[in-house]
């Protein structure tokens, strides 16, 4: 039997959501948490809460590492704190993370643009945000504003440097649709 919940569409054994609680119904219940479709299934209705999300960090610069860190757990969050591009893809290999916060320029000046687009391969549906301080640095200054530019960017949101903890907090609970 076809069940579509919360827009979650999946082949299921012919139970209801709404019935009283029966064998059929744990069955049904314990086949979506074993199959892993019971996180999707909070993803997609919003019932997550942020203790339950795990953010990938990537930056070489300690110290922001740090603040960032610091900041979405004090939020809630859990993380992952790495400090190379070589760490995060490492990392990705193994693990899924709910949203990913890279810094451009690590390793190599588009170390960040690398990871974006390694993780949406991977993980297309993980939302990633592109942190930097290179138009302060630089001058240089990138958007993912038009079309053109998330092609190639494969980044969700572009964010500069010092972003207040609470901007960041909300950007991360719209990305993941909190």
């Amino acid at each position: 039997m076809r069940h579509a919940v919360c827009g979650l569409r999946m082949e299921l054994p012919r139970t209801s959501y709404l019935k009283p609680l029966t064998v059929n119904n744990i069955t049904t219940i314990i086949f979506i948490i074993i199959t892993g479709w019971f996180k999707e299934f909070l993803e997609i209705c919003g019932t997550m809460k942020k203790s339950d999300i795990t953010i990938l960090v990537a930056d070489d610069d300690p110290d922001y590492l740090f603040q960032t860190v610091f900041n979405l757990e004090k939020a809630g969050y859990k993380t992952v704190a790495v400090e190379s591009q070589a760490e995060a893809e490492s990392v990705i290999a193994k693990f899924k993370p709910n949203l990913a916060i890279f810094d451009l320029m690590m390793e190599s000046d588009d170390s960040g643009f690398i990871l974006c687009y390694k993780i949406k391969r991977k993980y297309p549906d993980v939302p990633v945000i592109l942190a930097t301080a290179v138009s302060h640095e630089t001058g240089m200054s990138f958007s993912i504003d038009s079309d053109q530019e998330k092609s190639w960017i494969r980044a969700d949101r572009y964010l500069e440097k010092g972003i207040r903890p609470e901007q960041l907090d909300q950007d991360v609970m719209k990305l993941l649709k909190l």
